[in-house]
């Protein structure tokens, strides 16, 4: 079985009532997104990485030595799901061991780090340094090699007890859960939102078209009032020419009427003059 095999029986397992007993930390779900459990591919390895992120002396019991616990940071192919678990170097050491059954070109594994560097004490800060970057490496190596990623051993190296694996998909399907009604609640309020801005749009094109109507009817009015004044300027140029003959022809009858009061005052004493030599005469 793959790694994600092994997780899928230890939920299946521990639902029957099965327990076994690791040293790992119980796995927990670090993040805040899910993805649906059914849509993860069976193909796709489940485990992604592994990352020794830290170390802490331990002691199994009194009479035991102080020994160093790895912790191994486990990030999963599910979005969010990820773990820390305790690993000492003897299970480093089994675990290469029995890929050694797995992986039968011995080649094609990693080599293992040594437990001691020389003569230095394998719980001293440089070992301890080292060591850690050293099944960093190897960590590494053994994640990229498929026919590691898909073996038992090493699955149950990565996942932990059977009870710890339920707990993580129990925790997982919560937060899908959560997720779920967050995502629901979110797309509500889109679509709340959506309402209030389609309702907003119509209501400015609403006040658009009725400016666009006063514009209109204000440009009508306006090229109204255009032809009006035009129609007054051509009426009063009208009249401007007429009063201009007018004062055309009241200087010519001007003139006339001068001329003529002034004959009629040489005449006038002509005539008289004649009237009275006729009365002398006759």
């Amino acid at each position: 079985m793959s790694v994600s095999a092994t997780t899928a029986a230890a939920a299946t397992a521990a639902a029957g009532g099965k327990e076994k007993e690791s040293s790992s930390d119980a796995p927990t779900s670090g993040g805040k997104e899910a993805a649906a459990i059914d849509e993860i591919d069976e193909n796709k390895d489940m485990v992604q990485s592994a990352e020794i992120v830290g170390s802490k002396k331990a002691r199994g019991n009194a009479t035991e030595k102080i020994h160093i616990d790895y912790i191994v940071h486990v990030v999963t192919s599910i979005p969010g799901v990820h773990w820390n678990i305790k690993r000492r170097y003897n299970q480093f050491a089994d675990l290469h061991t029995a890929l050694k059954k797995v992986v039968t070109t011995e080649k094609l594994l990693p080599t293992l780090p040594p437990k001691m560097y020389g003569l230095a004490s394998p719980t001293s800060p440089e070992s301890i340094e080292k060591r850690k970057l050293d099944l960093n490496v190897y960590l590494g190596a053994l994640i990229k090699n498929q026919l590691v990623i898909k073996s038992d051993p090493f699955g149950a190296f990565l996942v932990g007890n059977f009870v710890d694996t339920l707990g993580l998909l129990k925790t997982y399907a919560q937060e899908k859960i959560a997720l779920t009604k967050s995502l629901a609640t979110a797309e509500e309020q889109r679509l709340a939102t959506e309402q209030q801005r389609l309702k907003a749009v119509a209501y400015f094109e609403s006040e658009l078209k009725r400016e666009k109507d006063r514009a209109d009817r204000f440009e009508a009015d306006l090229l109204k009032t255009k032809a009006e004044l035009d129609a007054l300027r051509k009426e009063n140029e009208a009249r401007l020419a007429a009063n201009a003959q007018l004062q055309v022809i009241y200087q010519s009858t001007t003139k006339s009427t001068n001329e003529t009061k002034k004959k009629n005052s040489l005449t006038l004493p002509i005539a008289h003059c004649v009237v009275c030599l006729c009365w002398y005469l006759g």
